[in-house]
């Protein structure tokens, strides 16, 4: 489901409620003044009648058919104000975390498009005054590539778990050689794309970012850590902003890192390429209707098949 048509739907179901307010009120004054014309008109007519009996019995038949007519043609409006703005809030207050969601999602994509400009200005300024490959400077930068990884859980330091909130992971474990390796040893992007998936929200090794599962008994819900609590959202739009984090990784070293050069040595140039053409897709699969469905269908299958390796309690239906 594209982000911008749920949010689209939703206004449009918020602004038809209203018009159906304005509507009762139109017609509720339509039908006090109509019915006020006829009971001067009837009068008339009794009158009328009184002087002319057979031109008034004529023209009263007349006056009561057209009459039947306009009732059958009248619109009658039965839903009251109160009830209509009630429903008008229920439907806010069930939305707003779902809006909030996908205009957190519209705002990193053009973040993350800035990234890719601002990146890629600095690789072209640092490869001017670096020959080759630089640890050090890489390992100075890497951690402003993608905003969101800036997070460090307290785990690091600790043996206590602190749950990372969404779009914050570490996922600095999923650096090169593991994606590298990984990418190198399949054959198919989309297969690549479910076990950056399972490793990085269902990895036993990193509880931190156990922070998403699908409720077996929820119908279309799906349950994010956020804000320091758990969250129930809408289960497309949750999936649209996972698979992008997904995608976070993926592109990791795509992105005007230092270290592209290395990483496209790594997987081979055809890969390489493979795997920017996918990512592309994924940045703007909005645009791709085919391939929305299928990656959301894909990821949705994942997080139901692994998701009970760190959340045991869902194969109990305690989810």
């Amino acid at each position: 489901m594209n982000n911008e048509y749920q949010h689209e739907n939703s206004l449009n179901v918020v602004n038809s409620l209203i018009d159906m307010v304005s509507i009762g009120r139109d017609e509720h004054k339509e039908k006090t003044s109509s019915n006020e014309e006829i009971a001067l008109l009837t009068e008339q007519q009794q009158t009328h009648s009184l002087h002319h009996p057979e031109q008034g019995s004529r023209e009263e038949k007349e006056f009561l058919e057209n009459q039947q007519v306009d009732a059958q043609n009248m619109v009658q409006c039965k839903i009251h104000e109160d009830i209509i703005m009630k429903m008008v809030e229920t439907i806010i207050n069930k939305r707003m975390d779902t809006i909030r969601m996908m205009v957190e999602s519209c705002v990193n994509k053009k973040l993350k498009d800035y990234r890719k400009l601002a990146n890629a200005n600095v690789n072209a300024n640092a490869n001017a005054n670096v020959n080759g490959f630089n640890p050090a400077i890489s390992s100075s930068t890497s951690g402003s590539n993608i905003a969101s990884s800036s997070y460090q859980s307290s785990s690091t330091n600790t043996r206590s778990i602190t749950l990372s909130h969404f779009g914050t992971e570490d996922f600095r474990y999923m650096y090169m050689p593991y994606l590298s390796d990984l990418i190198k040893s399949m054959g198919d992007i989309k297969a690549v794309f479910q076990v950056v998936l399972k490793d990085l929200y269902f990895n036993p090794d990193h509880k931190e970012n156990n922070i998403i599962f699908i409720p077996p008994n929820a119908f279309k819900t799906m349950t994010v850590f956020v804000d320091g609590i758990w969250k129930n959202y809408d289960l497309d739009v949750s999936l649209q902003n996972i698979i992008r984090r997904v995608n976070d990784v993926l592109q990791y070293y795509l992105l005007g890192n230092l270290e592209e050069d290395r990483f496209k040595t790594e997987i081979g140039k055809k890969k390489f390429d493979q795997l920017h053409s996918f990512t592309n897709q994924i940045d703007n699969m909005e645009e791709y209707p085919e391939f929305l469905t299928k990656i959301m269908q894909i990821t949705e299958h994942t997080i139901m098949t692994h998701q009970h390796l760190v959340h045991r309690n869902l194969t109990e239906g305690n989810g």
